[in-house]
C-alpha cells in the first residue's frame, strides 16, 4: 500500500516538463527587464530589415518608373518622326500619281508651269532623304539617369541608350567610353555583361582599335553562355583579319565550322574562311 501511495503521489506531482517550464518562467520574472530588452532588440532588427528590403524595393520600381518615362519620350520622338515621314511620303505619292494620270490622258507635260511639279518632287525628295528622328531631349535626360543611377540596371540600360544615340550621331569616342564604364560596372550582371560586351566590341571595331576590342572578346569567352559562344568567337575571327593575322582568323574559324551545327555564325565562318583562301 505504501508503495502504491507513494506511485499516486509521484505521478500527481509536477513531470519535469512542468518543473522546467516553472523554472523558465520563474527566470523571466526575475530578468524582465532584460527580457524586454532583448524582445526589444529582435524587435528593432527585424524591423530595420523589412524596412530597407522595403525601401530598396521602392527604390527600384521608382528608378523603373523614371526610365520607363524616358522610354516613352524616346516612343513619341519615333513616332512624330514616322509621322513627318509618313507626310512627305504621301505628298510624293500624290504628285507621281497626278503625273501618271496626266500621261495617261495625253497632256502635253509642257502645258504645266516649267518644272513646277520636278522641282517639288526633288524638294520633297531632298527632305526625306535629310529627315532625322529629334532625339534630343531624350538622349539629355538618358543621360542624366545614366549619371545619376550608373551603378544599377536601370542606369545600365540608360547608359546603353544614351550610347546608342551617340553612335548614331557618329559620336563614338564618348559612346565607347560609357560603355566601357558599364561593362566594368556590371559584373556579376550576365545580361548588361553580354549587351555591353558585344557594344563595346562594336564600337571599338568600328574605330578600328582591333587589339582593344580583342581585349574584351578574350574577357566576353570567360563569361558568355554557350548560345552566344560562336557569335563572340565570329567576331574574334574578323578581328584577327582586320588586324592582318590571318592564321589566327584561320584556327578560330575553323574551331567555329568544327562545332557543326547550322546557325548562322557558323554559315558566316564558312563565307568568311573562303576569303582567306
Amino acid at each position: 500500500m505504501e508503495k502504491k501511495a507513494a506511485i499516486q503521489k509521484q505521478l500527481k506531482g509536477p513531470d519535469s516538463f512542468q518543473i522546467f517550464f516553472s523554472n523558465v518562467l520563474e527566470s523571466l520574472i526575475k530578468n524582465r527587464s532584460r527580457v524586454i530588452l532583448t524582445a526589444l532588440g529582435v524587435v528593432v532588427i527585424v524591423s530595420l530589415g523589412i524596412g530597407l528590403n522595403y525601401w530598396n524595393h521602392l527604390r527600384v520600381e521608382k528608378r523603373k518608373l523614371a526610365l520607363a518615362a524616358i522610354e516613352e519620350m524616346r516612343t513619341d520622338e519615333l513616332k512624330e518622326f514616322q509621322s513627318r515621314k509618313e507626310n512627305l511620303e504621301n505628298q510624293l505619292a500624290s504628285i507621281n500619281l497626278e503625273e501618271k494620270e496626266q500621261e495617261s490622258k495625253g497632256k502635253d507635260t509642257e502645258e504645266k508651269a516649267p518644272n513646277a511639279e520636278t522641282g517639288m518632287t526633288e524638294k520633297l525628295e531632298s527632305e526625306l532623304a535629310a529627315l532625322k528622328a529629334d532625339h534630343e531631349k531624350s538622349q539629355q535626360r538618358y543621360k542624366e539617369f545614366y549619371g545619376a543611377h550608373r551603378d544599377s540596371p536601370e542606369g545600365w540600360m540608360a547608359g546603353l541608350r544614351y550610347a546608342k544615340g551617340l553612335v548614331d550621331q557618329g559620336n563614338l569616342s564618348e559612346a565607347e567610353s560609357i560603355i566601357a564604364d558599364i561593362f566594368q560596372q556590371s559584373q556579376g550582371y550576365p545580361l548588361y555583361q553580354l549587351l555591353g560586351g558585344f557594344n563595346l566590341i562594336a564600337v571599338l571595331e568600328d574605330q578600328e582599335k582591333f587589339q582593344q576590342a580583342l581585349v574584351i572578346v578574350e574577357k566576353m569567352l570567360e563569361i558568355v553562355p554557350k548560345d552566344f559562344k560562336h557569335k563572340v568567337l565570329l567576331a574574334k575571327a574578323r578581328l584577327h583579319y582586320f588586324s592582318d593575322q590571318k592564321s589566327e582568323a584561320q584556327k578560330v574559324l575553323d574551331l567555329i565550322i568544327a562545332d557543326g551545327g547550322q546557325s548562322g555564325e557558323m554559315r558566316k565562318a564558312q563565307s568568311m574562311k573562303g576569303l582567306l583562301n
